[in-house]
């Protein structure tokens, strides 16, 4: 399309958007929640567990400026893995009394 002098006009749209969310981030707090929610199920907790926390520590270092869903889904993973932990050995306490 021109403009009134006859030149084309142009439009400069700038540099792409940069998303400060990740999706290792997002992973970390969704499998951290699941994680939470099936702690009372040991091998589940841990497991689950476990990858929240690496999620997160490699959503951690992929932003260096830090991530707070990465480290919410860091530490809801290690609060699941803490809880299966602690219902397990509850668990083998109270059988062997």
């Amino acid at each position: 399309m021109a403009n009134v002098s006859g030149h084309p006009e142009m439009h400069y749209s700038g540099a792409p958007a940069r998303s400060t969310r990740n999706g290792l981030a997002i992973g970390s707090l969704v499998v951290g929640i699941v994680a939470l929610v099936a702690s009372w199920v040991p091998i589940a907790g841990w497991l689950l567990g476990a990858t929240a926390v690496v999620l997160g520590v490699l959503s951690r270092r992929q932003n260096k400026a830090g991530n707070s869903l990465g480290t919410a889904g860091l530490v809801i993973g290690a609060i699941a893995f803490v809880i299966s932990t602690a219902l397990f050995v509850l668990a083998l306490v109270a059988q062997n009394s």
